[in-house]
């Protein structure tokens, strides 16, 4: 998720797809809202707003929140990162 994309005053994500070439709008929900606005002081300096912990050139992993599950002692049977859509 880049920054770029990000309006907070119109409440909408809207990310470049380019296999389309079109740009997909999602509106935000409240809760999206406030966790971007709580976040933004700290990561909006870069150009990811989940950045790597490794690196700003880099985006969050796939795998980060699922090995982060996993160290909190949750298999995948019990608790997966897609579950908490």
């Amino acid at each position: 998720m880049l920054w770029e994309g990000v309006d907070l005053e119109s409440k909408e994500w809207r990310p470049y797809v380019s296999k389309t070439d079109f740009y997909h709008t999602v509106p935000l929900s409240k809760q999206a809202i406030a966790i971007l606005e709580a976040i933004k002081p700290i990561t909006s300096h870069g150009q990811y707003v989940f950045p790597s912990s490794r690196g700003n050139g880099r985006p969050m992993s796939a795998n980060t929140i699922r090995t982060a599950l996993q160290t909190l002692g949750y298999d995948g049977d019990v608790m997966t990162a897609h579950g908490f859509r």
